[in-house]
């Protein structure tokens, strides 16, 4: 006889499953490496995104497979330090829970410990900036006298410079590639 599967079982059975799958790819990193080579990026992009979950168990568990793949597979994973750095980055900033504080910078711990010290460094530095860039755009949105400190203080064309440089944070985030650095001067 057949069971009628509530929402709350499937929701659970699905939880249970994510954090399974995560175990799972913890001991195929470490006994058959090849095979998490082959499939490396959906893995790490399933991953991150679940570093993201609302439920504490299978945020904690994603963050700490991250950290447990980079330490079994080390320099492999290197191409994919900025995704997985600016995950953990934006969790570490949830200091609503101290534990994930803790598991993050566990993880962050195991990621610096193997790689390259040159490209981790390069990775915290731009996703940490681009993770900072968020949180001040937020203070200045939010800052009911930047407006009149800003009229106050500059010039009409640094005022319009800073406005374009504003919007483009809010748009498409803080990035190299986005900023228009030519436009400070």
């Amino acid at each position: 006889m057949n069971r009628p599967c509530s929402f709350f079982n499937l929701h659970s059975f699905v939880r249970t499953a994510k954090e399974e799958a995560m175990h799972v790819v913890i001991r195929l990193a470490k006994h058959h490496p090849v095979c998490v080579c082959d499939n490396i990026l959906k893995i790490v992009v399933a991953v991150c995104n679940e570093v993201k979950n609302f439920r504490q168990s299978v945020a904690g568990k994603a963050v700490l497979t991250l950290g447990y793949l980079y330490e079994i597979m080390g320099k492999k994973l290197e191409n994919k330090l900025r995704l997985v750095i600016g995950a953990l980055l934006a969790k570490s900033g949830n200091r609503t829970l101290s534990a994930y504080f803790r598991l993050t910078i566990k993880s962050l711990f195991k990621i610096m410990n193997s790689t390259t010290a040159h490209k981790t460094a390069l990775a915290f530095i731009h996703e940490g900036a681009r993770h900072c860039g968020k949180r001040m755009f937020q203070v200045f949105k939010n800052n009911r006298k930047f407006n009149k400190l800003k009229e106050q203080h500059l010039e009409i064309n640094t005022i319009e410079n800073l406005a374009k440089i504003l919007e483009q944070i809010e748009t498409k985030g803080v990035s190299e590639e986005y900023l228009p650095i030519n436009i400070i001067k």
